[in-house]
């Protein structure tokens, strides 16, 4: 991605990003994608009473469609990326351990602040890059 297009990406986020305010969301189940079955991703969900989660991320969509970003194809699943399965390996020990997971129900966190990461995949794996830092 060239710099032009990176500096306008952030400039448009930083003015989507603006009118948010800091809000809580309750941690929620643990789960996997595709399914617990045979998870490639693992996950913690996000819940938040008035939907800011789905709501931003459609403010965000809007503000990436004229940079030329398609909207997701997908309903969108507020969640925190918590491993990745690479192999099945182990994968009825890995349902067991999840099984055991317990998630306090009041388990809450404060949302003060938005960061855009930029990822590289290599063979090494990933390299994450921050390119903005909002505070709400």
């Amino acid at each position: 991605m060239d710099e032009t297009r990176t500096q306008r990406i952030i400039t448009d986020l930083k003015k989507t990003l603006s009118a948010l305010k800091p809000f809580e969301v309750q941690v929620g189940k643990v789960g996997g994608f595709p399914d617990l079955a045979r998870p490639r991703v693992l996950w913690i969900g996000l819940e938040d009473n008035q939907n800011l989660l789905e709501k931003l991320a459609e403010e965000v969509e809007k503000t990436l469609e004229p940079l030329g970003f398609e909207k997701e194809g997908k309903k969108f699943s507020a969640h925190l990326t918590i491993g990745r399965v690479r192999s099945n390996a182990n994968l009825l020990k890995l349902k067991e351990l999840l099984k055991a997971v317990l998630v306090p129900e009041d388990l809450r966190q404060s949302i003060q602040r938005i960061s855009l990461f930029k990822s590289t995949l290599t063979s090494a794996g990933p390299i994450y890059e921050p390119l903005l830092t909002q505070t709400l």
